[in-house]
């Protein structure tokens, strides 16, 4: 039976949706639990999104007299590309030239680019459309990006063009998706962000199962408050707060999910 909600869009996780950790970082087993502190977030990736592409490659037996009797598989590659536009974070330039290329003294950020090979890394993309969220795990990645060309000018944004080709780990794995309905899960709160903000200020929850908020309680009142995304909640803090720690709660139909936050 046809069902509208098993129809997916790549919809971009609210507050970070591509990320890069080396080799030796934990990878991810399934959609909802926080990455691996290894892993950086990478911003903003152009509007043509991430695309992975699968391609095949079959050989042609003939037995005598001319019948086909096999295809056995002579090539496969998996890619995955985007474009990343934050041209000045400094995560996105070691991503694109290579770790050792890029250092950061105070506000300035030097490229020093000799051609070397960027090291191979792990990649996660993480998407979240209507409740439902989906990773992407990229356990051994290359990035084999052949043509590269940037434009400078005053209308479009300076971008990075990766093209990432899977490496075959040793489980025989390429890459993971994980796909997980959290539409029916009580809401979790990872971070409220950034810290100090005063009444009438906004401030961000970082989290999941946000997706059907009745209420947004900040130190026991309720608050104004935007769910863009079922990981991210947008909240006006309350009037005559005063500072110092308080506890901030989410409540959905399947439940609560509470944290803190440090008032100005």
């Amino acid at each position: 039976m046809t069902n509208v909600n098993n129809v997916a869009l790549g919809k971009p996780k609210v507050g970070g949706a591509v990320f890069r950790g080396p080799l030796t970082a934990a990878l991810p087993t399934d959609a909802t639990s926080p990455l691996d502190a290894a892993f950086i977030e990478q911003g903003y990736v152009s509007d043509e999104g991430v695309a992975r592409e699968i391609s095949r490659s079959y050989d042609m037996v003939k037995a005598w007299g001319g019948d086909e009797v096999a295809n056995p598989r002579s090539e496969e590659t998996i890619r995955l590309n985007f474009a990343l536009i934050e041209a000045n974070n400094p995560a996105v330039l070691r991503s694109a030239y290579g770790d050792e290329a890029v250092s950061v003294v105070g506000s300035s950020i030097t490229v020093d680019y000799k051609g070397t090979e960027v090291e191979d890394s792990a990649w996660v993309i993480d998407m979240a459309y209507k409740g439902v969220l989906r990773r992407v795990v990229f356990p051994h990645a290359a990035n084999v990006t052949e043509d590269f060309s940037q434009t400078f000018n005053d209308s479009d944004p300076v971008s990075l063009p990766f093209s990432l080709a899977a490496r075959k780990i040793a489980s025989g794995t390429y890459f993971l998706d994980f796909i997980e309905n959290n539409t029916s899960a009580a809401p979790q709160i990872f971070s409220v962000v950034p810290p100090g903000q005063e009444s009438g200020e906004s401030i961000y929850i970082h989290g999941q199962g946000f997706t059907g908020t009745t209420v947004v309680t900040v130190a026991g009142r309720e608050a104004i408050f935007e769910v863009p995304d079922d990981t991210l909640i947008q909240v006006t803090l309350p009037s005559d707060l005063e500072s110092g720690s308080v506890a901030v709660v989410v409540t959905t139909p399947a439940g609560s999910g509470s944290g803190s936050y440090t008032v100005g």
